[in-house]
């Protein structure tokens, strides 16, 4: 169980102790309490913050910064390539940042 658990928690995905429990039972079928869940995290030696959430805006800031008061856009298809340039290098900076590659929605 251990082992499933270590796991579970190598990914990508932002677990919680009721979804860890729930995800053992169905693997185990055995209940387990949230509680016992975090328990054992903390003798594994895992710790926990709560998730940060980062609102849309904050992106839009980021790359309205980077087009709006630096060029003037004579046309659509102008500022669809500005905001594509902006994007990228954002992805780019994000990229550096975190030291990961990001999924690209297409």
């Amino acid at each position: 169980m251990t082992a499933y658990l270590q796991e579970l928690l190598s990914g990508e995905r932002a677990w919680t102790a009721p979804l860890l429990a729930e995800a053992l039972e169905g693997r185990f079928f055995t209940r387990f309490h949230p509680g016992t869940v975090r328990r054992r995290l903390l003798a594994l030696g895992y710790r926990w913050k709560r998730t940060r959430y980062v609102p849309v805006e904050t992106v839009w800031r980021r790359v309205k910064g980077w087009l709006l008061p630096r060029r003037y856009y004579g046309s659509v298809e102008e500022l669809r390539r500005g905001v594509e340039e902006a994007l990228r290098k954002l992805q780019e900076r994000l990229e550096r940042e975190v030291g990961q590659s990001l999924c690209r929605a297409t």
